[in-house]
């Protein structure tokens, strides 16, 4: 659990958080008739124990944060499982190591906080690329609906930005494969990030079918992504079964997921990480 903002009023305020050693547990505090209060966030949390102290009035708000990442792959590629199941990761924020000692701090209007203290809930804590969207449901629809240029596109809401006619527009966030092209002669190169302090993430590649319709489940690679990593991880094609259909020009839809999980597969639900699907053109 860790400080994500902090809330103010009038021109005298202040607030004091006493953390107990193991981290779990604030004290908060303000002697300015309610001044100032605190946002504090916490993920893998079994319980909420709240007390209200003194007799004045006091407001406590709880909340949970539901963002969801889904896939955009025509929903040909999600098999033969309802819309419940496919595929789909909730998204946890990356929360600093826990502290293990007890902590006083105190701000006021003289002393405010560092913003370099609070959590962004925006900072995935596993990904694939840079970006990373929510959204309520999957947005990829039928194949005969799509056409080639419209796959693994349907939900960038959130990723690189570009000025078009003086506008800065969102232009993809399904950013990892550098440009959307690999070379057939080369390991296919992702870029993944693992914030965890301890586990081992697993990066999980899938390639359309012959027919183009759905992701063939026996050919599947799987990369660790050891905690703390953040660069380029590769794949073969030979892992994948697909090296000798590999030709100048050709696409192939991929789908690619992170998760804690080992024993994923192309479609459900899982507790963490990122899913892209990306129609990859290859060039040699």
């Amino acid at each position: 659990m860790h400080p994500v903002e902090v809330f103010k009023k009038g021109s005298n305020w202040d607030l004091r958080l006493d953390r107990d050693a193991t981290g779990r547990s604030y004290t908060v505090k303000s002697y300015f008739d309610g001044s100032g209060d605190v946002m504090l966030g916490a993920t893998y949390t079994p319980y909420i124990d709240v007390e209200v102290y003194d007799t004045g009035s006091q407001h406590i708000a709880i909340g949970i944060l539901d963002q969801i990442d889904t896939g955009d792959a025509p929903d040909s590629f999600e098999g033969n499982n309802s819309a419940d199941n496919y595929g789909k990761h909730y998204v946890l924020p990356t929360m600093p190591p826990q502290p293990t000692t007890a902590e006083e701090i105190l701000w006021n209007t003289q002393n405010p906080p560092n913003e370099s203290f609070f959590v962004n809930l925006n900072t995935p804590i596993l990904g694939i690329g840079k970006y990373l969207d929510s959204e309520d449901r999957k947005l990829g629809g039928d194949i005969t609906s799509l056409t080639s240029a419209d796959y693994a596109k349907a939900d960038d809401k959130h990723g690189a930005e570009k000025v078009v006619n003086g506008e800065t527009v969102i232009t993809n966030d399904e950013d990892g494969i550098p440009g959307g092209i690999w070379y057939g002669v080369c390991d296919g190169s992702i870029k993944v990030h693992n914030n965890y302090d301890r586990q081992t993430a697993y990066l999980k590649v899938w390639a359309s079918d012959d027919g183009g319709t759905t992701f063939n489940t026996n050919d599947v690679v799987v990369v660790p992504v050891e905690a703390g990593f953040d660069g380029y991880k590769y794949i073969r094609f030979t892992d994948l079964g697909i090296q000798n259909e590999l030709v100048p020009g050709m696409t192939k839809l991929f789908r690619f997921r992170i998760s804690t999980d080992a024993n994923m597969t192309p479609t459900g639900f899982l507790s963490d990480g990122e899913m892209e699907d990306h129609l990859v053109r290859f060039v040699v």
